[in-house]
């Protein structure tokens, strides 16, 4: 575990300033100064970014790699917690029922529950993923969840053993599967339990007329569902009329996303990374530090001056240039907000300077060697109309400043690559520059 995470969260150096694009993150004061809730987060974001994302994980190793899903950040941060000295009291839970759902859908959904030491609970998902709570770190007595039960004992020997079954199932082990099946079950049955693992072993071995009607659940639901989705877009469209809180802002516009998935009016976003097709919203630093990737973009000065495919070249030298896409950074988004805001805090200055085409890709190159090819392109082309005026893409005359006209920019670290690559897509993005970022992920 400790190869990757920090191993005491109270050895870190606080990250602030708008200079760094971490720098409006949770623990942008001294350790000491944190309030219980906030170490919390801390610890919540680093173990969130720094695991793979796994559907169906290795039990035998999904710990020790940080490679899993809810169940396996629920128990890593369990952990993680204790050796830091967080709390008194630790549980991970099983989890069903949204709190904007009449009847609940099935789940194979996990939170952690953790205690003061004054007998404060909090609930806390760590899932490396973007969903309804994951990431979020809030006082027991405002439930998520209309079900949530403590995973112990019989309960917990029982999931195991139909997590283990399900991962041999993979490589068609069928009597595994039956087995687990009637784990699944007696689940159900004396304890309303793991209703998503239930559903899955259904389909897994062909117990049909056994399913869930989820169909069902969907049209009940929808209702309560569209009035959600009402109030939380009341709600965003609220803070850009004064154009407040980004931070509350980027929550919005994903939990907005989350429900209209639920409602089946939009789908999970796809991208193709190194041969792998994988949701946009399971993207982690720890995949680009995994891969060696880092993240490059040409910026629109570099289209002004006809160098922008140059450039490109050059950054990405002799290395093949990996899942690129055009984007507009300065524009106001779909979503009523320039893209720029979510990029980094001093974004809002150059909103005008990035509103053209912008080509993000990523190449397979260290940061540090990214890092000098940039500084011979700015150095060389960036002041080159320093303070005279130029008609701009869209069709403002604004200032040549060669810091708002610094031709490419490129990611330090492989938290910055994920934040940056993932910026154009505020809906999906799990690495936001509001989480403080591990600094052992540094390709």
């Amino acid at each position: 575990m400790f190869n990757i995470l920090p191993r005491y969260i109270k050895e870190l150096t606080p990250i602030s300033g708008n200079r760094n694009t971490f720098g409006e993150n949770t623990f942008s004061i001294p350790y000491n100064e944190l309030t219980f809730e906030q170490k919390l987060k801390v610890a919540v974001d680093l173990v969130r970014q720094s695991m793979l994302y796994c559907k169906i994980p290795n039990p035998q190793i999904e710990m020790i790699d940080l490679n899993g899903d809810s169940y396996t950040a629920c128990c890593i941060l369990k952990d993680y917690l204790i050796q830091n000295n967080l709390g008194t009291h630790h549980t991970v839970c099983f989890v069903e029922g949204k709190r904007y759902e009449t009847i609940n859908m099935p789940s194979n959904h996990f939170i952690l529950l953790v205690s003061d030491y004054n007998d404060n609970w909090f609930q806390l998902d760590p899932s490396p993923m973007v969903g309804y709570k994951c990431g979020q770190v809030e006082s027991y007595s405002n439930k998520w969840y209309k079900i949530c039960v403590p995973i112990e004992d019989k309960k917990e020997k029982y999931l195991k053993k139909i997590r283990q079954s399900i991962f041999q199932a993979k490589f068609l082990q069928q009597d595994s599967v039956s087995r687990a099946y009637e784990m699944a079950y007696e689940m159900m049955d004396k304890y309303n339990l793991f209703s998503g693992y239930y559903e899955m072993l259904c389909l897994m071995t062909g117990n049909l007329k056994q399913r869930i009607n989820i169909e069902k659940i969907k049209t009940i639901n929808k209702p309560m569902l569209e009035h959600e989705l009402e109030y939380l877009t009341s709600q965003l469209i609220e803070l850009q009329k004064t154009n407040v809180s980004v931070k509350r802002q980027l929550s919005l516009i994903q939990e907005i996303h989350r429900v209209k998935i639920d409602l089946e009016y939009a789908s999970e976003k796809k991208i193709f990374i190194n041969g792998k097709i994988i949701n946009i919203s399971n993207l982690t630093p720890r995949l680009f530090y995994s891969w060696k990737l880092n993240t490059v973009m040409i910026k629109p000065s570099s289209f002004y001056i006809n160098k922008d495919e140059e450039f490109a070249k050059i950054m990405q030298g002799e290395k093949k240039m990996s899942n690129n896409y055009f984007s507009n950074m300065g524009d106001i988004s779909e979503y009523g907000i320039s893209l720029m805001k979510f990029f980094h805090p001093d974004g809002y200055k150059y909103c005008d300077e990035m509103n053209g085409i912008c080509n993000i890709f990523l190449v397979n190159e260290p940061a540090d060697i990214l890092l000098n090819r940039k500084k011979e392109i700015r150095k060389e082309y960036a002041s080159l109309y320093e303070g005279k005026k130029v008609k701009w893409f869209n069709g403002k005359k604004i200032k040549w400043t060669c810091l708002g006209m610094n031709m490419v920019h490129s990611s330090d670290n492989s938290c910055e690559a994920c934040c940056n690559f993932q910026s154009i897509f505020p809906e999906s993005q799990l690495m936001t520059r509001f989480m403080y970022p591990n600094p052992k992920l540094i390709f």
